[in-house]
């Protein structure tokens, strides 16, 4: 049999193939049922109903389930919600004080309206919060039930008990209870926890009748028949049955005798409840019932509905009658039908097919023309979303790829891919960091040939390669280091290769810097000279130096790892791990950071000394100590030997000291009595003209000498550093007079004039040393004036900048090139004809180079030949506070012999006869009592029974020094005696020592005896002493008349001994006073038949005393008359004759007469009267001035200045405020010196 063929049915349209399927479809049907004619159609017809009814059961019963299930997640939803959760929280607590309080009631009110706000997705008719114990906490609508317990009252609300108690059960959301009631009732529970603590459960109310017309409302049937909720329980016995509300036809039904019967057949039909599909039928007043049954899982019920049997079929037969006419209807017009239908569902294919080309074609922007809600136009639907979507994929894709595109062009590190070997993709990156293009053989970039190959089959062999490192050629050739990555990845259809590329050249060349240094490091440790030790904070030894294992012994595999107490010595050995720690904990310590000599211990257990600078390092969390150690043996030696060369030099340099005091002092010594007896000689009268000059030789030679040894200690202090400089304030200009002033007699000795020049602009008020600056000043005009024969010489002060410049120039004999270059060195002139023509050592300049240097400063010369030097003295001295100048001129002022306004009992220890004698003389000479021993043995036992107002002491004596003999005095001393010491040492040490020795004072040798008067005056107590003669002031005169004195007095010898004439009035004046007490002592004597021995040696006494004054003042017939009585007065106290007495008052009171006389005639003829003038409170201020002007400072002498002026003359003050203002301190002490001995007798005792 030959198979059917379709090729024809294949060529037809597929319009054609429709329209006559179609038709075929249409007439089939048609045909059918003529041929099974109406019974077949009827039974089909009640099938088809009661289908219907089944599918209107299903939809009422799932509209139920789908309601109550939606409401349990609803509320096991709000179980989770943490407000609902606080709310209940609070109203738990609350309910603890009592559920029916009104406090309770309105807290649960206000709790109500908050609980409302999360309640809006639930359909409900009350909501409830029962505890666990079952008490009601909470009520929405029926609020009455608050406070009501569900367990020991179920009775009330016996659904909402049942399902309260499922829900603490299960701890889950369930629903339960269909009550018999006024309305029906379901209850849904659930628990709720709040932080896991079961709080208690919330319940929700539904009203079915509410909602059941919605529920069980359908298309079908609307709300026909009759529907019932019906709860069985495990023995599927029915318990209950409520009915809905039913149509008009089914009114009766809701009278008891209806609802009877129909409990009865649901019993009597048990097989109906179990099965969903099946139906049953039952009859009630002439109706007959169709009952269907749906399980209602949810609520552990099922949903039953009875339908009346007639009313269900009449709509059948309806319906099947309507059917009749269509298929008639369909007969006539299903070709028209046919055409519609087929071309409807062709065209929509047509526009399916050209959507689909365009589709193709890219343009996804077309859109099909399609409407309607059937398949194809749902089909066109779905092809335009598709489009839409794949448009909007295609622009996110567009745009992903933009980004990723971004990404890789602003990648930092290099991205490429590869596929076999050769490039197709490269990101900026790695065009900028390599030399690629795309296309490029990727064998071309390595720069060892070969690498990309091996590095491809490793690939192969793992899938993916990391942290590769390789040489790759970058732009414009320079090799890179890169560190690639491989992975083999798809890349438009083919296996490609991608790599990243990160360049580490930079990284690889501080790696090779790094290792560089650290092969410096490791070749500075192997060959340091010193040993380097690295240890932790645990004492390991990390590292050791070829260095320390030659200091140690050991070797550097023998240590490390080994504890650094290996190499220290016993006890630090078993303490060093505690040094460490204790360092770790305090951070100080006495060596790290520091350096130290320390003990050490080789391998071979020597110790031996080690020096040892250790430093920490701290390294991420770790502590590193890093010890330098060099092995001193041989510097300890060397130190040995230098100390021992030094305590030598030491010892030396104490001779050399000690040699210099000796020699000072043995010199000193006898020039003391030389230059004291030559004073004493030179004023002794009747002296020849030839023993005067001789005397007056003695005297300048001691005093040169004096001075070489002073410039010779100058210079060995300048040596050693031991001279100090002061900074005062003081007057330059006044300064520069003083020092031309003490060199101007010998300048005119020579017919030489000094001219002062003080530059417009130059500071003249500086801070400095005025002493040191007016020794160099003074050193340099001395050189001027000895090497200057004629001429003049200049002072020029000015400024270089900010230095103030002295220049000393004269006109005298020069030095040539060779000679100026070692003008400043010791003991250095121009050659050895000018050592022998002008004298000196030449250690002037020298001194005057080291103090200049010392003082920040410098000194140059300049000189020619035959024409002259210059000297220029540059010092950087700072301005003085400005001081404005006073007015008024410097008077003429009195003078007199500097004599002293008290006596003293003094106590002279002095082993030297020459010396003692000398100043025994002078002081007895101004009316001192002074007592001679010889050491300071003797002094002590003196002073201990003696009553001495003053104590000179010699520092070197036998037996007893002076140091010791006054730190015994002072041990035993009642009340303070001054000291003073009497030395020709000239150390500084001396001079501390005799301080240190309880001494108040020290006078240098020769002894200045002016100096030392005034010293003793000031140093010594007022209360102690007995008061000296006192004068008025007498004003200076020039013409006072000495003729009274002619018979007396050698007029024109006499007062040249003296300053000048005011001062010899003055002097005139006070022996006439002490005349006076003279006369009265004398007229006593010659009334006494005999005398003791003790008023002999007074009287004796006197006349020494007058003897002296006599001779100061040239009355040589008093002084031959004192000195006649004082001799004739032995030393037992005898006098052998009183004519001698009566001469010598007669002498005396004819001398008073004629000092009267030429005294008022000074005063008549200078018209000016002696002031009452309190001379004890002048005396002590004018010494206490002369004291303020050692402190250079003149705010402190003008505060003593305004109590002098009260009780002096203005005019004699005012030039002294003139001097202080001008810094001229040399003038002020003379001007006061003046003063001061116009009010002190020279014959004063």
């Amino acid at each position: 049999m030959k198979p059917v063929s379709i090729e024809p049915w294949s060529r037809l349209s597929l319009r054609s193939r429709m329209l006559i399927t179609f038709i075929t479809a249409a007439l089939l049907p048609s045909l059918l049922i003529s041929l099974y004619g109406l019974s077949d159609e009827k039974q089909r017809m009640q099938s088809e109903a009661l289908a219907t009814l089944s599918e209107t059961m299903d939809l009422r019963a799932s509209r139920l389930t789908v309601f109550i299930g939606e409401q349990k997640r609803h509320l096991a939803t709000l179980a989770y919600d943490p407000a609902l959760q606080d709310i209940f929280d609070q109203l738990e607590k609350a309910s603890a004080a009592g559920l029916n309080t009104p406090h309770y009631r309105d807290f649960a009110a206000l709790k109500a309206t908050e609980i409302q706000t999360h309640l809006k997705a639930i359909n409900y008719y009350d909501f409830l919060f029962i505890k666990t114990n079952g008490d009601i906490i909470s009520a929405l609508r029926q609020q009455d039930q608050i406070g009501d317990n569900l367990f020991t009252e179920p009775e009330a609300a016996p659904t909402l008990s049942k399902a309260v108690q499922y829900a603490l059960t299960t701890l889950s959301s369930i629903s339960s209870g269909i009550e018999r009631s006024d309305r029906w009732t379901l209850f849904i529970a659930t628990p709720i926890y709040v932080k896991n603590t079961l709080l208690g459960v919330i319940a929700i109310q539904l009203e079915l009748e509410d909602v059941a017309s919605t529920l069980l409302y359908d298309t079908a049937y609307g709300k026909a028949g009759i529907s019932a909720i019906v709860q069985s329980d495990l023995t599927n016995t029915l318990n209950e049955v409520r009915l809905t509300t039913p149509d008009q036809s089914f009114s009766s039904a809701n009278d008891q005798e209806t609802r009877a019967r129909l409990l009865s057949h649901l019993e009597a039909t048990p097989s109906i409840t179990g099965q969903n599909g099946d139906y049953s039928t039952f009859s009630v007043y002439d109706k007959n019932y169709l009952v269907f049954y749906r399980e209602l899982p949810i609520l552990g019920a099922g949903l039953a509905v009875a339908f009346d049997q007639s009313t269900a079929f009449q709509a059948i037969s309806h319906k099947i009658l309507v059917w009749l006419y269509l298929l008639i209807a369909t007969l006539g017009f299903s070709i028209l039908l046919g055409l519609m239908v087929t071309r409807s569902l062709t065209r929509p294919i047509s526009e399916l097919i050209r959507a689909t080309n365009e589709f193709s074609a890219g343009n996804l922007q077309h859109k099909i023309n399609l409407h309607g809600r059937d398949e194809l136009a749902q089909l066109g639907m779905s092809f335009n979303q598709m489009a839409s979507d794949l448009t909007h994929d295609r622009a996110q894709l567009e745009g992903e790829q933009q980004k990723l595109q971004k990404i890789l062009s602003n990648s930092p590190i290099g991205l490429g891919i590869s596929v076999q070997g050769q490039l197709c993709f490269a990101n900026p990156k790695l065009e900028e960091m390599l030399q690629v293009q795309v296309g490029m053989s990727m064998e071309d970039l390595y720069v060892q040939p070969g690498s990309h190959a091996s590095i491809m089959n490793e690939l192969k062999a793992k899938g993916f390669l990391l942290g590769h490192e390789v040489q790759l050629y970058g732009r414009n050739g320079a090799i890179r280091d890169v560190l690639n990555n491989y992975v083999v990845m798809p890349f438009s259809g083919e296996e490609s290769v991608l790599v990243w590329s990160i360049d580490i050249t930079d990284r690889k060349q501080i790696e090779r810097d790094i290792q560089a240094k650290e092969e410096r490091l490791r070749s500075i440790i192997n060959s340091a000279i010193d040993g380097i030790v690295v240890i932790d904070e645990k004492g390991i030894i990390l590292e050791f130096s070829p260095a320390a294992e030659s200091i140690f012994g050991y070797s550097a595999s023998e240590v490390l790892g080994q504890n650094v107490s290996l190499l220290t010595p016993s006890p630090h050995r078993e303490r060093h791990d505690t040094y460490i720690q204790h360092y770790l904990k305090v951070r100080q310590s006495n060596i790290v950071g520091a350096s130290r000599e320390v003990e050490a211990v080789r391998k071979g257990g020597n110790h031996f000394p080690l020096y040892l600078a250790v430093s920490e390092t701290p390294i991420r969390d770790q502590l590193f100590f890093t010890a330098i150690v060099r092995d001193i043996t041989k510097e300890k030696e060397v130190e040995r030997e230098l100390e021992s060369q030094k305590s030598r030099a030491e010892a030396a340099s104490r001779a050399k000291s000690a040699f210099m005091a000796n020699m000072s002092h043995e010199i000193r010594t006898p020039m003391n009595a030389i230059m004291g007896f030559s004073e004493l000689l030179l004023n002794t009268t009747g002296l020849s003209e030839e023993a005067r000059s001789q005397a007056e030789i003695i005297l300048t030679s001691s005093q040169s000498l004096l001075a070489i040894i002073d410039d010779i200690l100058d210079l060995s202090k300048l040596e050693a550093g031991r001279m100090s400089l002061e900074t005062v304030a003081f007057h330059l200009p006044s300064l520069l007079n003083d020092a031309i002033s003490m060199v101007n007699r010998k300048a005119a000795e020579k017919g030489l004039n000094i001219s002062l020049d003080v530059e417009a602009g130059t500071i003249e008020n500086v801070l400095g040393d005025p002493t040191r600056l007016r020794q160099i000043v003074l050193n340099l005009l001395s050189n001027a004036v000895k090497f200057t024969p004629s001429g003049h010489v200049g002072v020029r002060l000015h400024r270089n900048g900010s230095l103030t410049c002295v220049t000393v120039k004269d006109t005298g004999i020069g030095m040539d090139s060779e000679q100026l270059a070692h003008v400043f060195e010791p003991f250095s002139q121009a050659d050895e004809s000018i050592t022998r023509r002008f004298g000196g050592t030449g250690l002037g300049l020298t001194i005057c180079k080291q103090l200049a240097e010392r003082m920040s400063g410098r000194i140059h010369a300049q000189s020619t030949l035959n024409k002259g030097t210059s000297f220029t003295v540059e010092l950087p001295l700072p301005p003085a506070p400005t001081v404005t100048e006073r007015e008024g001129n410097l008077p003429s002022a009195g003078h007199s012999m500097p004599l002293p306004s008290r006596r003293f009992s003094i106590l002279l220890a002095e082993d030297i006869d020459t010396n003692a004698q000398l100043v025994t003389t002078r002081l007895s000479s101004e009316g001192h009592q002074v007592t001679r021993v010889r050491n300071g043995m003797e002094a002590l036992n003196t002073f201990k029974t003696g009553d001495y107002d003053l104590i000179l002491m010699d520092m070197l004596m036998p037996v007893m020094d002076g140091l010791e003999a006054t730190r015994q005095i002072r041990a035993i001393e009642d009340e303070h005696t001054p000291i003073i010491a009497l030395t020709a040492s000239v150390t500084e040490e001396d001079y501390t020592n005799c301080l240190a020795a309880g001494m108040d004072s020290v006078q240098r040798k020769p002894v200045n005896i002016t100096e030392l008067l005034e010293h003793i005056e000031a140093i010594v107590p007022e209360q102690r002493g007995t008061p000296g003669l006192q004068t008025a002031y007498v004003p200076a005169s020039n013409g006072l008349d000495l003729a009274p004195l002619g018979h007396l007095v050698d007029i024109a010898s006499a007062p040249g001994l003296w300053s000048d004439k005011t001062a010899y009035a003055n002097g005139l004046r006070l022996f006439a006073k002490q005349i006076q007490k003279d006369l009265s002592q004398l007229d006593h004597v010659l009334h006494q038949k005999t005398l003791s021995s003790q008023d002999a040696r007074a009287v004796k006494e006197t006349a020494h005393a007058v003897k002296g004054s006599a001779a100061n003042l040239g009355f040589s017939s008093v002084t031959r008359a004192a000195e006649t009585l004082e001799s004739s007065i032995d030393t037992a106290g005898t006098i052998t004759s009183f004519a001698d007495v009566q001469s010598l008052r007669s002498t005396l009171s004819e001398a008073a007469t004629a000092i009267d006389s030429c005294l008022r005639s000074a005063l008549n003829e200078d018209n000016d009267q002696p002031l009452n003038i309190d001379q004890t409170l002048a005396g002590t201020l004018l010494r206490t001035l002369l004291a303020s002007f050692e402190f250079l400072n003149p705010d402190r002498s003008r505060s003593i200045l305004k109590e002098l002026e009260a009780c002096w003359h203005k005019q004699d003050v005012l030039p002294l405020y003139k001097a202080l203002e001008q810094f001229d301190f040399a003038l002020a002490e003379r001007l006061t010196r003046a003063l001061l001995e116009s009010i002190e007798a020279p014959g004063d005792r």
